[in-house]
């Protein structure tokens, strides 16, 4: 045992948290597995009930708490007032409905089989009925589909969720005091739209004017001071107004996602999220006792095969309700089909742990945990199966997308290739309601892209049998995300003569590959950008008339998309350099 001076006991626990951090991530990355996986893990041998080297304290609490603060301000960056409405049909349809019934099928199964009484079993089965915001957040970042389709309906998912778990902690807190639960409510409306409106006029008024002062002197420490100032100081107010840390830093979060300094707050602050993120993930693992989950096993698992089971089959009637195509419903149901950290805040306030047996409570605890452990296996399982019925969608794509094309605002941008290049411009396409025509001839690309969201046609881009299918004729303008000089070349005659008027791009890598295109009369950009594509997706916006504003502000949510995936892209390009090095 390491004997230790008074008052440095915790910096001996930060030290165990910092190496367990390495070595998981180092780990990780070797055996290409997720980091959730192994913090949970490494939380279960250095926690009480293994090496006993991580203590339960209110410090570690809090830190870990602080983990998932950071967590939701940078879902705030990204989620601004303008992406809400973009995603209105997901955050104020799906995921209500998706609560709604969850929270009515585990209110039932506390009611009728543990005889909890009617507030207790709403409680728990409202807290049930939530996903963990850490891990798929987590999970979309190793995935890189953060800012894709798939990402987006998650997140408006998760956003709704946590606004839903404010008024569940209220409630809880409420039954457990005895309280008027209308007036309680009422008053948590009200102060929820206060602090709203609050958070606005401060945000840009004071804020914004603030750091535009402060971008003059060029200093990143002065933002990384200001932000943890901004979301600390904003969480603490909505907790003493009653309400939760978490709806403080979202909402601080949103404010700061207008701003044009959203990306440099979410560079500045990600080390602070990515490190005390860790930290909760670890606090999670060592609730876990190995012991006595060996002796509960079959109890346990039966929980969590209930709460997974039930979860994926509302999201998935939901999802099917709100026309989702099969592959893109497999994976958002496995996604979000965990128990949420703040079950474990919710199933320790007093109102739950005086009416339930302890017992109990601590098989639910471990159930929350153990699906949380799993969703990254379930994931890697809905990822293949979602592959499998993506082959299957070959025929079909195309006829549904020339539906959306029907009453559309704009006409339709051909795109040749979803490569990087392509789904950024799809994105950008998606993201101004212009409708788009996708085709992929490589069918790992074309399973790629649409399991992720993205709506891809199967088949040669060069056969033009293959355009009138498509629609191509409805096609206001055609972009090579995929050029190949060769096909351009014959098909060029043929092309200007049934599209006279038709712009097209072109991606490519070199001046040599620009002026070859360019005596074809296409306009050549190189794809160079952060993220690829770019600089053609802005080309394209401007043609169609999209204001400076608004492709400004899409700009940054991609900057900001870009950022969320730079750690795997990173240890990945390192693991190349170094092969090619060894090489």
């Amino acid at each position: 045992m390491i004997v230790v001076m008074y008052g440095i006991e915790p910096l001996v626990h930060a030290i165990y948290l910092l190496a367990t951090g390495f070595v998981v991530m180092l780990a990780c990355r070797y055996i290409r597995i997720s980091p959730i996986v192994g913090f949970l893990i490494a939380g279960v041998v250095i926690g009480p009930y293994g090496l006993a080297l991580l203590q339960d304290s209110d410090t570690i609490k809090l830190l870990a708490k602080l983990g998932v603060v950071f967590l939701l301000f940078d879902i705030g960056l990204h989620f601004s007032f303008k992406s809400a409405w973009t995603l209105r049909r997901d955050l104020f349809g799906l995921a209500p409905m998706q609560v709604l019934l969850c929270s009515l099928i585990f209110s039932a199964i506390a009611y009728f089989m543990f005889g909890a009484n009617a507030n207790v079993a709403l409680i728990i089965g409202v807290s049930l009925a939530l996903s963990s915001t850490a891990v798929v957040v987590q999970i979309l970042a190793d995935l890189r589909q953060s800012g894709s389709p798939l990402g987006n309906t998650a997140k408006a998912v998760l956003v709704f969720q946590d606004i839903a778990a404010v008024f569940l902690l209220i409630f809880a807190a409420t039954i457990n005091e005895g309280g008027n639960l209308g007036a309680e409510l009422y008053d948590a409306v009200m102060k929820t739209f206060f602090a709203v409106a609050a958070v606005m006029v401060i945000g840009h008024f004071l804020l914004a004017p603030l750091m535009k002062s402060m971008a003059r002197f060029n200093d990143p420490e002065l933002f990384t001071l200001f932000g943890l100032l901004i979301v600390l100081v904003t969480a603490v107010a909505t907790e003493q107004a009653g309400l939760s840390l978490t709806l403080g830093a979202f909402l601080a979060g949103m404010v700061m996602g207008e701003t044009p300094y959203r990306v440099l707050l979410q560079t500045e602050l990600r080390p602070f999220r990515s490190l005390l993120l860790a930290l909760f993930f670890v606090t999670v693992g060592a609730m876990l006792n190995p012991v006595a989950l060996a002796g509960e096993a079959g109890t346990i698992l039966l929980m969590m095969v209930v709460l997974i089971t039930v979860k994926v089959a509302v999201f998935a009637l939901v999802l099917k309700l709100y026309g989702r195509a099969p592959h893109q419903i497999v994976e958002l149901t496995f996604l979000l089909a965990q128990g949420s950290e703040f079950a474990f805040v919710v199933l320790g306030m007093p109102v739950i742990t005086q009416a339930v047996q302890a017992e109990l409570l601590s098989q639910l605890i471990a159930a929350i945990a153990l699906s949380m452990l799993a969703t990254p296996f379930l994931m890697i399982m809905a990822r293949r199966w979602s592959v499998d019925l993506c082959r299957k969608l070959e025929d079909t794509v195309c006829n549904s997308e020339r539906q959306t094309l029907v009453g559309a605002k704009f006409k339709p941008v051909f795109i040749v290739g979803m490569n990087d290049v392509g789904r950024t411009i799809a994105r950008a396409l998606r993201t101004h309601d212009i409708p788009y025509i996708a085709v992929e001839r490589d069918r790992e690309r074309f399973l790629d892209a649409t399991a992720a969201g993205y709506t891809v046609a199967y088949g040669e881009a060069s056969d033009l049998r293959f355009w009138k299918a498509l629609g191509v004729d409805m096609a206001q303008a055609m972009v090579l995300a995929t050029p190949r000089y060769e096909i351009s070349v014959q098909l060029n005659p043929i092309v200007n003569k049934l599209y006279p008027d038709m712009p097209r791009y072109a991606a490519v890598q070199d001046t040599a590959e620009a002026k070859q295109y360019a005596e074809l009369g296409v306009l050549t950009y190189t794809a160079n950008g952060v993220p690829r594509g770019l600089e053609i997706a802005v080309a394209l916006l401007n043609d169609f008339g999209i204001s400076e504003e608004r492709i400004q502000d899409w700009m940054d949510d991609e900057h900001a998309a870009t950022i969320e995936a730079l750690a795997p892209v990173a240890v990945e390009e390192l693991e190349a350099a170094a092969a090619t090095e060894a090489a």
